[in-house]
């Protein structure tokens, strides 16, 4: 229904947008970004001629998202979205194509330096992949149910990644489909609180975890005591020192996919409302209950408890749906007829 509305280009038009795919193929960045925005602008206002190139300019999208300027690769991006917009039904599974693995490392040899960086770039194509449908999702909006299927399938496999910084970037990005498909969450539900309670679990005996929250603590107690022995026109310290906030990578990742796994079961909580009971099994509420309590109780990180207290607040709100019902269901039933 989309590619109905096909717009005829001007020659202008049509000179454009062959000088943009030029620009996208060049060296320079500038012109590579603005080469990509201007196949952004093609592909919104339905160019008849970007249509019917859309699998060459997703391709070319695709491939400078692996560019290292940020102004490059959000312009990809941006393209991207831009595409799956227009057609989701060609773009969206193309799209998920880019948070699956490719390849398996081989067990028992030590990696070489090459194998690393074939690692690493792609451990950042999946990281892109992942905003890439964010903000499809957030493109598409009410339109995305039908499309849903193949980018919610790709962040459940991207959310169980062995790298803790892709985990995270799908769990966000889960939250954000969440939030946008709304009654359409439905069939999702079970797995999206299985998978982000399971992402909770191990932060309470995770040893990067607790690293990042020892280093939080012996920041704080740096922080203290030189503001008792600084003069007292000497600024204030924080009074709070988030593990996110130092440490490794892996550290500020492990907390990140803590933080994130959190929210997504308060989203996922707040946007099934009543409709929670109906769809997850009470097995299910136990556990995430108990989980949510010992996170909201025990975790070093502020963030993290104020996003698991803000998942028990939904769970209490349907507590006391759930027991209301139940009174109202007790309540002795009687017919009373009033004559005139």
């Amino acid at each position: 229904a989309r590619l109905a509305h096909r717009k005829v280009d001007s020659p202008a038009q049509l000179a454009e947008l062959r000088e943009a795919v030029r620009d996208v193929g060049r060296a320079e960045p500038y012109r590579v970004a603005a080469g990509l925005a201007a196949v952004r602008h093609a592909l919104l206002r339905r160019s008849e001629a970007a249509l019917g190139r859309l699998e060459e300019l997703l391709e070319l999208a695709k491939l400078r998202l692996a560019h290292d300027d940020s102004f490059v690769y959000q312009a990809a991006l941006n393209a991207l979205a831009a595409a799956a917009e227009v057609s989701p039904r060609t773009v969206m599974p193309r799209l998920a194509e880019l948070l699956l693995p490719q390849g398996k490392p081989q067990l028992g040899r030590r990696p070489s330096a090459a194998c690393e960086a074939r690692a690493a770039a792609a451990t950042e194509r999946r990281l892109k992949g992942a905003q890439a449908l964010c903000q499809a999702v957030l493109r598409l909006g009410a339109t995305l149910p039908p499309h849903a299927d193949a980018a919610m399938a790709a962040l459940l496999a991207g959310a169980r990644d062995d790298c803790a910084a892709v985990r995270a970037s799908c769990l966000a990005a889960l939250a954000t489909a969440a939030s946008t498909l709304r009654l359409a969450l439905h069939p999702y539900a079970v797995e999206l609180l299985t998978l982000a309670t399971s992402a909770l679990q191990p932060h309470r005996n995770n040893a990067l975890f607790q690293a990042a929250a020892a280093e939080a603590d012996r920041r704080r107690l740096d922080s203290a005591a030189s503001t008792s022995s600084a003069a007292p026109a000497a600024a204030p310290a924080r009074e709070t020192e988030e593990p996110g906030d130092g440490g490794s990578a892996d550290e500020r990742a492990c907390v990140d996919e803590a933080r994130a796994a959190a929210y997504l079961v308060g989203l996922t909580l707040q946007q099934l409302g009543t409709d929670g009971a109906a769809v997850l099994p009470p097995s299910q509420l136990r556990q995430i209950y108990a989980q949510l309590r010992l996170t909201r109780d025990g975790a070093a990180d502020p963030l993290l408890r104020e996003h698991a207290a803000d998942a028990v607040a939904q769970l209490d709100l349907l507590g006391r749906h759930l027991l209301g019902a139940a009174a109202w269901s007790e309540r002795p039933r009687t017919l009373t007829i009033r004559m005139p």
